[in-house]
């Protein structure tokens, strides 16, 4: 019975260890990846992608908001002159369809 109560008081206190330090004992190498870095903040480019998206469906007015957010979040002084050429875009097809 002695022995019992000390493997059970062992395999508890291993457990609470194991807990305690998080299971760091097996890690990983981090996946290789292919990634491309780009000067552009990813919130500008990802509301110019959904601004050119709702271009294409033809709705201009949800474009137009997009293109205002992405503006706001650029970071460089080119994709601040190509997304004002986008919005003056959008704003043509705007006037043209009223």
């Amino acid at each position: 019975m002695r022995t019992f109560t000390s493997i059970i008081i062992l395999a508890l206190l291993a457990l609470w260890f194991t807990a305690l330090t998080g299971c760091e004992g097996y890690t990983r190498p981090p996946a290789r990846a292919d990634v491309a870095a780009v000067p552009y903040h990813e919130h500008s480019l990802w509301n110019l992608y959904r601004a050119r998206d709702y271009m294409a469906q033809g709705r201009y007015e949800i474009a137009r908001e997009h293109l205002a957010l992405a503006r706001s979040t650029a970071k460089t002084k080119e994709m601040q002159e190509l997304l004002d050429r986008e919005i003056a875009a959008v704003n043509a097809a705007i006037r043209t369809r009223r």
